[in-house]
């Protein structure tokens, strides 16, 4: 860029010194056509670097605050230019681009986060409801066994009932028994 400045700055000075060398030639007459001349020369050269550094440094400037905003939907084209200004352009371009490019992977990344959090809460339902049923299950063993206990209790308290009233009408049938074994051994038994 400064190369370019210096350049048509040179140009410009030049031109001027060639017009004034001309008039100095031809007389101070001449002064009236050579002094618009070079006011116009000037004027030229002024909005030719004003197109080449200006404006394109102004539209950076515009693109860095709109991106500082968070803006990334302006569109912004490379240039074959390799000047700084091409630089910063091209450089400008290509953060545009990579900063598009994170936001599309961090947004499939937040899809994909958000469909596996679906999953894992469907999974988590099922489960939830699995041990739900295997604590119902549970239960009705749970209660199924002391019914079993409970029985095999009264089972036991009735065998031991039954075993005493065995117990007695085994002794009394010994008793009678006996008693009749006695009577036999009488005299008088017929």
């Amino acid at each position: 860029i400064m190369l370019t400045v210096s350049f048509w700055a040179s140009m410009q000075t030049v031109l001027v010194a060639l017009i004034f060398f001309f008039v100095g030639q031809l007389g101070i007459k001449h002064l009236f056509w050579a002094l618009p001349l070079s006011y116009i020369l000037g004027v030229f050269v002024y909005g030719y670097i004003n197109k080449i550094l200006k404006k394109p440094l102004e539209q950076a400037i515009n693109y860095v605050k709109s991106l500082s905003e968070g803006n990334l939907n302006f569109k912004l084209k490379q240039i074959t230019s390799k000047n700084e200004l091409g630089v910063l352009n091209n450089s400008l371009y290509e953060l545009v681009d990579n900063l598009k490019n994170i936001v599309k992977d961090i947004q499939n990344n937040s899809d994909n986060l958000a469909s596996s959090s679906q999953q894992l809460h469907t999974t988590s339902e099922q489960l939830a409801h699995g041990a739900n049923e295997q604590a119902s299950s549970i239960e009705e063993v749970s209660s199924t066994m002391e019914q079993i206990s409970a029985n095999i209790q009264q089972n036991t308290e009735n065998a031991s009932t039954t075993e005493k009233s065995t117990d007695k009408t085994s002794h009394s049938i010994k008793n009678v028994a006996a008693a009749a074994r006695l009577q036999r051994t009488q005299p008088g038994y017929h």
